[in-house]
């Protein structure tokens, strides 16, 4: 089984249809994901932009950003994960 873990994460939007489900959240960019998704180097100066690919995975762990609320971290089974974007690094 391949876990992702994304952390410091805010649900935006989670919805569900006969095809499946979808989330949509943002997070703090890891290690973690960096590493399985095979991204080598991110610029440091990059405020905004797609990053390709995707990764087949078997369940997505969602870790919120908030000390109180990591009790509430959730655990979802998936097929994949996809349509990165990334936003905010600053130089």
């Amino acid at each position: 089984m391949q876990k992702l873990t994304f952390t410091s994460v805010q649900l935006d939007k989670f919805s569900r249809n006969r095809e499946g489900c979808t989330a949509k959240f943002s997070a703090s960019l890891n290690s973690d994901v960096i590493g399985k998704m095979g991204w080598t180097e991110i610029p440091e100066c990059l405020t905004s932009s797609d990053l390709e690919g995707e990764i087949a995975c078997t369940s997505l762990e969602l870790v919120p950003s908030d000390k109180e609320m990591t009790k509430h971290a959730m655990s979802l089974d998936l097929a994949k994960v996809k349509k990165f974007r990334l936003f905010g690094r600053q130089c």
